[in-house]
């Protein structure tokens, strides 16, 4: 799982840290800032090079929500 701005605390997500953004973000509305698109070096699904990094906002309630920061609250995540 990559996720812009953030980085898994331990080097990989676990289990939990997924399921847990699962959560955040299942069934939300979200909107999707384009912060970057790059051209993607995987040879395991060729056709689809580019790759577009995007900031999530669930916009589902009358607070914004941002899911990376409550990853980073929770001590899942650290900035990159």
């Amino acid at each position: 799982m990559k996720i812009l701005g953030i980085k898994p605390k331990f080097g990989e997500w676990c289990k939990t840290d997924q399921q847990r953004f699962k959560d955040l973000t299942d069934q939300k509305n979200f909107v999707g800032l384009v912060k970057s698109k790059k051209i993607s070096t995987n040879e395991v699904v060729p056709m689809m090079n580019i790759v577009y990094e995007l900031e999530l906002i669930d916009t589902s309630t009358s607070d914004d929500v941002y899911p990376s920061k409550i990853m980073i609250d929770e001590g899942r995540a650290e900035k990159k």
